[in-house]
């Protein structure tokens, strides 16, 4: 298998905006809707199904694994073009 040439690929530096773009998407539909969003709203289940966890409808209850996941992306296009 020959090497990538010099400069990368050009089309993966477009597709590596997808998720981006889908996280984005995420968050204008919740800001959109900020004011059906409960003030406490399950995020974490048993197996049993029973909720465990819970956040609260403020900016890093509603945003923050969408954050996080934007971060995880970031960091994973960083690794990919290196």
């Amino acid at each position: 298998m020959s090497p990538a040439p010099p400069g990368g690929l050009p089309h993966l530096r477009l597709a590596a905006l997808g998720p981006f773009v889908i996280l984005a998407a995420a968050a204008w539909r919740l800001a959109a809707r900020w004011s059906d969003i409960p003030a406490r709203f399950p995020v974490h289940w048993t197996a049993g199904g029973i909720a465990d966890g819970w956040a609260t409808r403020s900016f890093f209850g509603v945003f923050g694994m969408l954050l996080l996941a934007a971060f995880a992306c970031a960091v994973l296009t960083i690794l990919a073009q290196a």
